[in-house]
């Protein structure tokens, strides 16, 4: 069965906002980035526990922004993963605040060696945990944006 991981609920406060008072475009990022992080230590991985040495990274990121989120103003985020491979995985993150969407972001991760820094094929646990959280049909909107 295919389920979305969301995140934890988030309040927006005065330090994460610019200078209009809106949640600063670098604190999405970082939520994202958190979001990411904590779905792959759901599917299992961690890269500062991982054994094998391998690291994370983002290749490709696409964001699009609806609204904006003020101080106090709370939200969350929920993530699937939209497309994967031996090569990399697709991540769509969701922000809503209200059930309302707020703002999405489109991450493909790849994975590396933490020493060589070349770049490896996804790892089979992980290959056989992103169907746990795939979401058919939406690779179609990262397809027309990234490519």
């Amino acid at each position: 069965m295919n389920k979305i991981f969301s995140s934890k609920e988030f309040v927006v406060n005065k330090e994460d906002c610019d200078w209009n008072n809106h949640l600063n475009i670098s604190n999405y990022f970082s939520f994202f980035s958190d979001s990411t992080f904590l779905l792959l230590k759901e599917m299992g991985f961690d890269s500062r526990d991982d054994k094998r040495q391998i690291n994370v990274v983002v290749s490709k990121i696409f964001t699009l922004h609806k609204k904006e989120l003020f101080i106090g103003d709370k939200f969350f985020i929920e993530s699937n993963i939209i497309d994967f491979d031996n090569s990399n995985i697709v991540v769509n993150h969701k922000l809503k605040s209200n059930n309302v969407l707020i703002s999405k972001c489109y991450l493909r991760l790849d994975f590396i060696d933490k020493k060589t820094r070349v770049k490896l094929e996804v790892p089979k646990s992980i290959l056989k945990e992103c169907k746990r959280f795939f979401v058919a049909g939406a690779i179609n909107v990262f397809e027309k944006i990234i490519l």
